[in-house]
């Protein structure tokens, strides 16, 4: 987490591939300005979550999420697997 003014802090650069700590850096800056998407399907969401997931299965994702998601706001997709997390995130670049 950078400090402006050594003081201030300010969330690190969106990278295009994140950790899950990078994550939990950016909650706990405060001000996330942020949206977490979980293409799971809604079993494994109903199970267990990151609390304030959006559940947007992969099939459904890309009609949701134009008709849904603010797009001033940064956005991390986790799904069950790293391979299908980054063809989705690929998917939503592509869209806008």
């Amino acid at each position: 987490m950078h400090h402006l003014f050594g003081i201030i802090p300010i969330p690190q650069p969106l990278q295009s591939r994140s950790l899950v700590y990078d994550l939990k850096a950016r909650l706990d800056w405060g001000k996330p300005a942020l949206t977490i998407l979980d293409v799971r399907d809604r079993v494994l969401f109903n199970a267990s979550h990151i609390v304030g997931a959006i559940s947007m299965p992969a099939d459904e994702l890309i009609d949701r999420a134009l008709a849904s998601l603010p797009l001033n706001r940064d956005l991390y997709v986790y799904g069950e697997t790293d391979e299908d997390t980054a063809l989705i995130a690929s998917q939503l670049r592509t869209v806008g």
